[in-house]
């Protein structure tokens, strides 16, 4: 081996410490004001985020515990299910801390969740839990895998891989606690999701599928594999992320091909000292390193796909429709018009799916709705359109509903259900009955709605975790077909309409989906990966007979029938992601297979899938009985740690329902600050209790002559304590109520001030209320240059009755607006306003100047009981995709601003606009990441204030403002 390309540098230790100040960057403003300035009650409850999964407090916890973990969950629904997820977890902890050679020292949590209409897992290495949502996933960009076989060992897997430690590492986190940073966190993502996903193969949940080798070959024979550095963080949009997981799962398989599995033993065992690079680590453990394998694998799987790709011959009778998103998908033929209905997430970073109608003669296209499900169909008749759509109840949960459209109605869209858990809805012929798939406790079956009277019938109760998928009424409304997933096979079957005589179609080795009836209903077409490939297929049910209609290199989606038969539209993927194709269909002919040389071969010799011995049902007659209690919160410390001159600390119990936070340190001439929180998340509201002690400067607030000749600041030291509960007022946005009281006084005792600049001290006692509304577009670079809106009204009473010294009312309003104007070019609005009536401090009730308003002027300059504001500013992209990494730092994304800011505040009277202080300046914002998983926003800004004595004030804060 040419030991020359893996040469080795050490990491600094002065980037370690710049490390360790920068990740905490949430407790400093920005680098030139250190000092410690408490949240405000509206940051700590909503920075908790109010309608987090884990806060129903309709949910009464249980506990149940096994050898290895402690299993929460909601008795009064879900304790069959927690025996299930014991046993699966259980039966593969063994497999998996043996292959990663690692066995945590405590017990792992797992929380059950099944409040939404919504399928993830993520693993928690601070508090060593997993958190699992029941609903199956089922998305656009993976195969069809049996949930909790797939789920928890791939959790599992990251947690027992986060905590392999030992020497120094594991000594700093006994020390400061388990948020403190571990070494197998330096790691990039593609190995840590690519490792779990290759360990959790223990089961019979993941395996290698057609999706995914549907994204790899794509991106390889199409040249747009993600790069070794792009690799290694998140940040990108829906498709993007995904081939982080693909791309990682295939790329440890590679590296497991080459060094075998005492290989990647090794290196894992390696993290525990050499913890700041994979890079380092792999050299010393198998003389390699990731880029020297990265690039092997890659000319491997160009050499693997032109291989088996190079019989195919593309169809030359198909037309694109629509490629505007990287999800244009499930197309539906209009029955009586030349139309297509179709969903896209045109203009959006994530699968955020809008449903449109196009035109086929003249090209044109109206949107019909917003944020659906990828479900929509039509009515027979061709007069309405049924779709489903998420959306929040007053708890915060996303659940699944019937919406339709009926263009014979004046009132054109309605919605049907409230709370029902629908996906997938078809009409009857009739009209009268919509068909769907509901969703509950992991489990779907189909059921009826009937339009008449509301009511649902089930025409499937399956209790196992059997999922069905798009179930269509045949023309004469006699039949229903649909797809099914059991014991590790998606088919398609049919049924009578009231769910009788359940039959097979397709009960083969592929993974058959999407069916759709022909006009006169002797038909179905269907997707299917029986070649390894997915392509369209026909189904003669008369006689029974199956031909192949197209023959892609991607693959090929969600087929719908135009009324005479004679087109198919489509949606077809490649490495851009998914597109809307019309299919010309040629004379009938006799044709079977297509092309295509993938791991499954010709479909008539395709093995079965293999999966090793299921760890979930290997010994059905050793059901094991595990005690069950009632959840009790038991506070732990997270994380404490000298910060600089600062301390942190951090607690919670392991749902999360009580959280403390602490901060205390020393700021120069702001002397000692602090803070302290608690926030109760068990009841309905979030409660808070906090108190702090901080100081605040006033930027020329004492006028000279001083011994310098000029002004000189002023510090206010401010110590009290608050109440609050927030209410989450769904979709309006949040309402916190409060009650504060405080006392400020100056910092420097021993100053002598004269009149008129006399600050005043005392006792200030405050009830108030805040309505906050944020609709931000989720967007990949949403945190640097967010699109969307935020508002703020608040409203503060001071009185003597609460013990304070003064009597004032307070109103404030603080608008944001962002609109985007054109390829992620933004402009950004605001507009700041508040009066303050009765009895208010010399110091003024309202504050202007420094980074987070008036940038061409120091901190708090401008003092008043009025206040008036706004700000434009210009951002634009400079560096859309950097992918440039140095040492620990990935530096992603950076963007351009020109500002304008104008405002002031005062005391007396009316100020008219041309009495505002004005600035101008312009700056940019990085987005980076730092060791692959801390984001990292940085702002530096140049302003110059026309009223100022300074030319140009700069500011560098570590997260943006506004």
């Amino acid at each position: 081996m040419n030991t020359k390309r893996c040469g080795m540098k050490k990491t600094s230790p002065f980037l370690l410490l710049i490390f360790l100040f920068l990740s905490q960057s949430t407790f400093a403003q920005n680098l030139l004001s250190p000092n410690l300035i408490p949240k405000t009650p509206e940051e700590i409850i909503l920075g908790q985020v109010p309608w987090s999964p884990i806060n129903h407090p309709e949910i009464k916890w249980y506990v149940m515990e096994t050898p290895h973990f402690l299993i929460y969950f909601d008795k009064r629904k879900h304790t069959d299910i927690a025996k299930d997820v014991a046993k699966i977890a259980e039966g593969c902890y063994g497999p998996i801390t043996k292959r990663l050679g690692h066995e945590p020292e405590a017990k792992t949590h797992i929380i059950i969740l099944d409040t939404d209409d919504y399928a993830n897992g993520f693993a928690d290495s601070t508090n060593q839990r997993i958190i699992i949502w029941l609903t199956h996933m089922d998305i656009s960009l993976r195969g069809t895998h049996k949930w909790l076989e797939t789920v928890i060992p791939h959790e599992f897997t990251h947690i027992v891989h986060l905590d392999i430690m030992s020497g120094l590492p594991r000594r700093l986190v006994k020390v400061f606690g388990p948020g403190f940073f571990r070494p197998s966190e330096f790691v990039p993502n593609w190995f840590i999701e690519g490792l779990a996903q290759d360990t959790s193969e223990v089961g019979e949940g993941e395996y290698w599928d057609s999706h995914r080798d549907m994204l790899l070959r794509s991106a390889t024979l199409e040249d747009k594999l993600l790069t070794y550095n792009r690799m290694g963080i998140y940040g990108k949009n829906g498709l993007g992320n995904e081939l982080v997981y693909n791309q990682g799962y295939s790329l440890v398989k590679y590296l497991k091909k080459k060094h075998g599995e005492e290989g990647i033993a090794s290196i894992l065992e390696g993290k525990g000292h050499n913890y700041l690079s994979l890079k380092r680590n792999m050299y010393y453990r198998v003389k390699d390193t990731p880029r020297w394998v990265y690039k092997e694998w890659k000319e491997d799987l160009e050499k693997k796909y032109k291989e088996e790709t190079e019989d195919i011959t593309p169809d030359e009778n198909v037309e694109d429709l629509v490629s505007w998103g990287w999800s244009d998908r499930h197309p539906a033929f209009s029955p009586i018009k030349n139309e297509v209905a179709f969903v896209s997430n045109k203009g959006q970073d994530y699968e955020r799916l809008g449903l449109y109608l196009l035109d086929l003669d003249s090209k044109r296209h109206k949107r019909l709705a917003r944020n659906i499900n990828p479900d929509p169909s039509f009515s027979y008749d061709g007069q309405r359109l049924v779709y489903s759509k998420n959306r929040l109840n007053w708890r915060g949960s996303r659940l699944g509903d019937i919406y339709i459209i009926d263009w014979t109605r004046v009132n054109k869209k309605r919605r049907l259900t409230r709370g029902m858990r629908a996906k997938e809805p078809h009409l009857s012929p009739d009209g009268r009955s919509i068909i769907f798939v509901k969703n509950e406790e992991g489990r779907t079956n189909i059921c009826l709605l009937d339009l008449e009277t509301e009511e649902i019938r089930y025409l499937t109760k399956n209790e196992d975790y059997t999922q069905y998928f798009t179930p269509r009424f045949s023309p004469n409304g006699e039949r229903i077909v649909f797809s099914r997933f059991k014991d590790g096979q998606r088919d398609l079957y049919l049924m009578s309409a009231d769910g009788s005589g359940i039959m097979s179609l397709t009960n083969d080795k592929a993974d058959d989906r999407n069916p759709s009836w022909s006009g006169d209903g002797k038909k179905i077409i269907f997707s299917s990966d029986r070649t390894g490939i997915f392509n369209i297929y026909e189904l003669n049910l008369e006689p029974k007979k199956v031909r192949q209609l197209t023959n892609v290199i991607g693959g090929a989606f969600e087929p719908s029938y135009s009324s005479g038969g004679r087109r198919i539209v489509f949606s077809s993927y490649s490495a851009d992601g998914y597109d809307i194709k019309l299919l010309e269909r040629e004379e009938t002919k006799d044709e079977t297979e297509k092309g295509g040389k993938g791991e499954r071969g010709k479909f008539s010799d395709s093995p079965i899938r293999q999966f090793p011995a299921s760890f979930s049902n290997s010994n059905p007659k050793e059901e094991k009985e595990y005690p069950v209690r009632k959840y009790r919160p038991r506070i732990r410390p997270i994380l404490w740690m000298p910060l600089g001159l600062s301390v942190i600390g951090y607690a919670q119990d392991v749902m999360g329902k009580h959280i403390f936070e602490s901060a205390i340190g020393y700021a120069g001439d702001g002397g000692v600050s602090g803070y302290a929180y608690y926030l109760n998340r068990q009841f309905f509201p979030n409660i808070l209790i906090g108190g702090y002690d901080y100081s605040l400067i006033y930027t020329n607030y004492i006028e000279g002559p001083n011994q310098n000749n000029l002004n000189d600041d002023y510090w206010e030291r401010r110590r009290g304590g608050v109440i609050g509960a927030g209410f989450p007022l769904i979709p309006v946005g949040y309402l916190i109520l409060k009650y504060e009281a405080y006392f400020v006084d100056d910092l420097d005792t021993d100053r002598d001030i004269n009149p008129p600049n006399l600050p005043d001290d005392g006792h200030i006692a405050t009830s108030g209320a805040s309505l906050l509304h944020y609709q931000i577009k989720p967007t990949l670079d949403m945190d640097i240059n967010p699109q969307g809106r935020r508002v703020v009204l608040s409203y503060d009473l001071a009185d003597e009755s609460y013990g304070s010294d003064f009597n004032f009312n307070k109103y404030y309003l603080d608008w944001q607006e962002y609109i985007p104007l054109y390829k992620r070019h933004t402009l950004a609005l605001r507009a700041m306003g508040g009066f303050s009536k009765g009895h208010n401090l010399p110091q003024g009730a309202f504050l202007l100047g420094g980074m987070e308003n008036l940038r061409g002027y120091g901190h708090n300059s401008f003092r008043g009981d009025k206040m008036g504001f706004w700000s434009a500013e210009y951002r634009f992209p400079i560096l859309r995709d950097m992918g440039k990494k140095f040492s620990f730092f990935y530096f992603d994304r950076l963007y351009g601003m020109l500002f304008v800011d104008s405002g002031n505040a005062w005391f007396q009277g009316k100020l008219a606009m041309g009495d505002f202080d004005t600035d101008a300046g312009a700056g940019v914002r990085l987005r980076s990441f730092i060791f692959y998983h801390i984001p990292l926003n940085m702002e530096l800004s140049l302003a110059h204030g026309f009223d100022d004595y300074e030319d140009v004030r700069p500011w560098l804060g570590m997260a943006v403002v506004f």
